[in-house]
């Protein structure tokens, strides 16, 4: 079962040469509307509904009785069994941040995440997840957010 998104709270941008003012916003003023699902979803039915939402979800947080239990990166799991169980897609969460935490908090966390998103909470309950790219529309400058960098071996020509 995907639940519906709980909040939309629209992005408001902010001018990009303005840091001191980017880093003092609150993080609800540019998160992404929570997308959520049960453990026990099957991934086409997640894949369905995130097809369908207004705002394209990058993540899908899984929640069961309210609790956040773990994140999915819907990009890493399109060529996944339809049938699979959200269950056993999803990467450990991260502790929600809460709607009034500022920018700097969420650009210091982010790196340290295990995933590329930052659940938001409010009340308790999930309302958004801030990403990369929503810190950038906020106006936070590309080297402070930027994806890390992964060090590839070179692999062979397989002759």
């Amino acid at each position: 079962m995907v639940l519906a998104n709980r909040t939309y709270v629209p992005h408001r941008h902010a001018p990009i040469g303005a840091p001191a003012q980017v880093r003092s916003r609150s993080v609800a003023h540019v998160m992404s509307p929570a997308f959520m699902t049960t453990p026990e979803t099957p991934l086409g039915t997640i894949l369905d509904a995130a097809t369908d939402a207004l705002d394209a979800p990058e993540f899908a947080l899984v929640v069961e009785e309210n609790e956040l239990q773990g994140v999915i990166e819907l990009w890493e799991v399109a060529e996944i069994d339809l049938e699979t169980p959200a269950h056993q897609l999803m990467c450990p969460a991260e502790p929600p941040l809460t709607s009034g935490a500022t920018l700097e908090q969420a650009v210091r966390l982010l790196p340290r995440a295990s995933v590329a998103c930052l659940p938001v909470s409010s009340h308790g309950c999930i309302v958004g997840t801030v990403t990369r790219r929503d810190l950038r529309r906020a106006g936070v400058p590309r080297e402070l957010v930027a994806e890390p960098e992964y060090a590839f071996e070179e692999l062979g020509s397989g002759d």
